[in-house]
């Protein structure tokens, strides 16, 4: 079943707060605005029900530095619209986190992903039909169909995949619609082989790139 975009489903413990400046806020809106250029990121009335959809974060002391919730439509981003989860536990599917707003309903995905390797420091989601598309043909390891977006099942699905694939690496969420993730331990290896394997996957739709 594919599940509705921008629903949170883990149970968040959120303190209402703010969350340290960082250098590293720069590089995420940079990664940002390439994504939302390329329609890997937005908010189109056109597309799962006009939810916001795709997410960035960045790894913190306490955990990681995540966008907030339904912030899609923005063009560009500040520390306000960023949220710090700070604990969670991909078995009881919860998630703590402090800042001016929620954080995006993906961050247990996230976590599960920081869990493979310490050394990972960032993980992006976005939306992709062509890469979602073609998962298959491009080789990408993808979670199974039957595994919801939002479950504890899917949470340990991208925890395996991410621990096989190492410390950078690209796969998609067959049960969560167009879904993909990319992670590395640089925002270029994360962000790089995002857009490199959305050129292979529109080079094999037979798209001008």
């Amino acid at each position: 079943m594919i599940e509705r975009e921008g629903v949170i489903k883990y149970s968040l413990e959120f303190t209402d707060g703010v969350v340290a400046e960082t250098a590293s806020l720069s590089v995420l809106d940079a990664w940002r605005s390439i994504f939302k250029d390329t329609g890997l990121l937005g908010e189109d009335p056109g597309r799962y029900g006009g939810y916001g959809f795709g997410n960035l974060s960045v790894r913190t002391d306490r955990g990681f530095l995540i966008t907030g919730s339904q912030t899609g439509i923005l063009r560009m981003t500040s520390m306000s619209h960023y949220a710090e989860v700070i604990g969670w536990s991909l078995e009881e599917n919860a998630v703590t986190a402090v800042g001016p707003i929620r954080p995006s309903s993906e961050a247990l995905t996230h976590a599960a992903i920081y869990e493979a390797f310490e050394s990972i420091r960032y993980v992006f989601h976005v939306h992709s039909p062509e890469i979602w598309g073609q998962a298959q043909s491009l080789c990408l390891p993808s979670t199974p169909a039957e595994i919801d977006y939002g479950t504890v099942e899917m949470a340990f699905a991208l925890k395996k995949l991410a621990t096989t694939a190492g410390t950078e690496g690209i796969m998609t969420m067959l049960g969560h619609q167009d879904g993909v993730m990319s992670w590395g331990e640089s925002a270029r290896a994360a962000g790089g082989q995002m857009v490199c394997t959305l050129a292979q996957a529109k080079t094999k739709l037979g798209e001008k790139v």
